[in-house]
């Protein structure tokens, strides 16, 4: 199974969100069984006073083991981030394409049977962005038509709703050409401003891999109060793990979609093939995983 982390909020060095040894989301990969089993990965950045396209490294190193990343990882800040690390030979991720930045936890278990029909759906536009034809790449190719598609003026509603027309748009791939067959998808989306995170499984008699969500203040040591003060505003995380005994961290459920925004606290809503339904957020005092 791979793993998927990421952030929008202040801007945050990436060696705290990479390498930190006590704060760090990934500090709990390096158990990962052994070293062949670390297929590599993938981070996107964004620098908006630089440009509004994200920067892209993908890599078949570990992100603790990768010098050249833990180096630029020390001088580098960003608002929105997201990485991924894949086990084997999982997917290359983080896909990129103008201000978008995808990434899919895990290879689709029906890849054999959606390969052939998504690609003919898709538009040549398309299949020349996403470079390859499998697994999250082709997710990533229906979202690109799906948000070209789409009249939607409101760019946040206008990612979390494509994301989950492509999750019932997988589905009705799936009945037509494999009955039976079970589909998950755990997923992140950003745009630089936004960030949408779905945990979605269909037809699956286990539940998809575990995906949570944190929205307080990850402040870094690199930052001096009075900047911090300046720079205040929502911080979401999305990861697929967390610690133990890492409080704040709280799993969205299985079919739900997060959908995060730096200046309102993140919004909630239940995966359904009409569209999405708001739905009220965890207690916050209830305790986290």
């Amino acid at each position: 199974m791979s793993r998927l982390l990421a952030y929008l909020g202040p801007p945050v060095r990436l060696s705290d969100l990479l390498h930190d040894p006590l704060r760090s989301p990934l500090r709990g990969w390096q158990r990962v069984p052994t070293r062949e089993a670390i297929g590599g990965f993938g981070i996107g950045w964004y620098v908006p006073e630089v440009t509004r396209q994200p920067a892209l490294i993908r890599t078949v190193r570990a992100p603790w083991a990768d010098a050249n990343l833990r180096s630029l990882a020390e001088v580098s800040r960003s608002p929105c981030v997201v990485c991924h690390l894949r086990e084997g030979d999982d997917l290359p991720n983080p896909g990129r394409h103008d201000t978008l930045l995808f990434a899919q936890a895990e290879r689709l278990e029906a890849d054999g049977a959606l390969r052939r029909p998504v690609l003919e759906s898709l538009s040549d536009e398309a299949f020349a962005s996403v470079g390859h034809t499998h697994g999250g790449n082709l997710v990533f190719g229906l979202l690109l038509d799906l948000l070209w598609a789409r009249p939607e003026p409101r760019a946040h509603m206008r990612l979390a709703g494509a994301l989950n027309e492509v999750a019932w748009r997988l589905v009705a791939t799936l009945q037509e050409r494999a009955p039976g067959a079970g589909l998950r998808l755990n997923a992140v989306l950003a745009d630089g401003d936004h960030l949408v995170a779905c945990r979605f499984a269909w037809n699956e008699t286990r539940l998809p891999a575990t995906l949570l969500y944190r929205n307080d203040p990850f402040y870094t040591r690199a930052r001096p109060p009075s900047r911090r003060a300046r720079e205040r505003s929502i911080t979401t995380m999305i990861a697929s793990e967390a610690e133990p005994g890492d409080d704040g961290w709280h799993e969205i459920p299985p079919g739900h979609l997060v959908l995060a925004d730096r200046d309102v606290p993140p919004q909630h809503f239940e995966m359904r093939p009409r569209g999405l339904r708001p739905v009220r957020a965890p207690d916050p005092t209830g305790g986290g995983v």
